[in-house]
C-alpha cells in the first residue's frame, strides 16, 4: 500500500510542478504564447531564461517524472499493449533531460566559437 501512495503522491507532484512550470516559464520568457509555441521553445538556445528553464524547470520535471514511473512500475498491473504503453511513457521524462541537455550543449559550442572569435580578433590589433 505504500507504493500506491508514493505513486500517488508522485503523480500529483509532477503535475503540479509541469502546471507552475509551464506557467511561470510563459510569464517571464519574452515572446512566448502558450498557445502558438511549443514548450521545447522555453530554453530554446540563445533566448533569455533559457538555462534557467532548462535547469530549474525541465530537468526536475524529467526527475519527477522518472520517479513517478519507477514508483509505479510496481503497482501498475499492465500487460501487452498496455505495458508497450507504459513502456512508451519514459519517452517523457527521457525528452525533458534531452532538452534540457541538448540547449546547454548547443550553448557550450556557441561560447567556444565566440572565445575563438574574441582571440582571433584580439591577436590583429
Amino acid at each position: 500500500m505504500h507504493r500506491v501512495k508514493l505513486s500517488r503522491a508522485l503523480a500529483v507532484a509532477t503535475v503540479l510542478f509541469a502546471v507552475a512550470f509551464y506557467m511561470v516559464g510563459a510569464a517571464i520568457k519574452p515572446g512566448y504564447s502558450q498557445a502558438a509555441s511549443f514548450i521545447s521553445e522555453l530554453n530554446a538556445t540563445g533566448t533569455p531564461w533559457a538555462r534557467e528553464l532548462g535547469l530549474f524547470g525541465f530537468l526536475p520535471l524529467g526527475g519527477l517524472f522518472a520517479a513517478f514511473l519507477l514508483a509505479a512500475h510496481g503497482v501498475a498491473r499492465v500487460h501487452g499493449a498496455s505495458l508497450a504503453g507504459f513502456l512508451l511513457l519514459w519517452s517523457q521524462p527521457v525528452a525533458f533531460f534531452g532538452d534540457d541537455h541538448a540547449s546547454r550543449g548547443q550553448r557550450s559550442k556557441e561560447q567556444c566559437r565566440e572565445n575563438q572569435r574574441a582571440k582571433s580578433h584580439g591577436g590583429h590589433r
